[in-house]
């Protein structure tokens, strides 16, 4: 459990006590609090945790979409006609 406190949010202090065992950075440790508190009151809530791992799925699945198009698209004129699907 992250929230050791069960407050609702994660510290960066919270983060260093979960990560103690990784090879993060406080730095690292503060830029992805910093990156992921929208409302900059150095703390992670759970909406902003949420939001955060839902852009990292929206982006890996972009990703899978845009790979999909490419394989389709034979000519890479950034379209998929009928020529392509032949």
């Amino acid at each position: 459990q992250i929230d050791k406190n069960k407050d609702g949010y994660i510290t960066i202090k919270e983060l260093q006590e979960v990560t103690e065992n990784s090879k993060s950075s406080e730095i690292d440790l503060k830029n992805i609090l910093l990156s992921i508190d929208m409302d900059k009151n150095g703390a992670i809530n759970y909406s902003e945790f949420i939001a955060a791992t839902m852009n990292d799925l929206i982006t890996k699945d972009a990703n899978k979409v845009e790979a999909a198009f490419r394989y389709f698209d034979k000519d890479s004129n950034g379209t998929i006609d009928t020529n392509d699907l032949k």
